[in-house]
């Protein structure tokens, strides 16, 4: 089921990406290294399963409709945890952001009730999500009207390498967060 799921999801993105592709005038093109954050998050991105079960967020949960706010405010607290922004599907296929385990795990802060949801996204290095957010004092970067994903992103004036997080090394942190001792 989830399978089937992970493959709607990027059948989504790579449409969504496709249709802004087409929609960006020719003499453009050659600017606009991906036309949409959903082309970034299928060149840089990896689907994610259903919640981790066993992982506790202790007596915090982050509002609804606030999920970049809330992976931000977990991810940035929280050492062993990493930001990831991305779209999922709980019902329907919508941008979305939570942050991952040392396993890899989804651990969402926003989705109560969410067992069967699906995720694809990017890790972000917790060292460039502090400097956009304090530079744009906005929540989410690949969407919005302040977020690095409209401007530089998009554009490919960062390099992948300085910005993301590599997910398959594990056991690594980000020597830039502090334990709170919250995970």
């Amino acid at each position: 089921m989830a399978s089937l799921r992970n493959e709607e999801l990027a059948a989504y993105l790579d449409h969504s990406a496709k249709l802004r592709r087409q929609s960006i005038p020719a003499e453009m093109q050659g600017d606009i290294r991906y036309a949409c954050a959903e082309e970034f998050v299928l060149k840089h991105g990896r689907a994610y399963q259903s919640p981790a079960k066993d992982y506790c967020l202790p007596n915090w949960r982050g509002r609804m409709k606030m999920c970049f706010l809330n992976a931000t405010v977990i991810a940035l607290r929280c050492l062993p945890l990493t930001y990831v922004e991305g779209f999922a599907i709980n019902l329907v296929p919508c941008a979305h952001a939570w942050v991952i385990n040392p396993k890899g795990q989804v651990i969402d802060p926003t989705w109560t009730d969410a067992p069967n949801a699906v995720y694809y996204g990017v890790a972000f290095r917790t060292a460039f999500l502090r400097q956009q957010v304090v530079e744009s004092g906005y929540y989410g970067l690949l969407n919005g009207p302040y977020s690095v994903g409209s401007t530089g992103l998009l554009r490919g004036l960062y390099k992948p390498e300085e910005l993301l997080r590599n997910p398959k090394r594990r056991g690594q942190h980000d020597s830039t967060k502090l334990d709170l001792g919250c995970c």
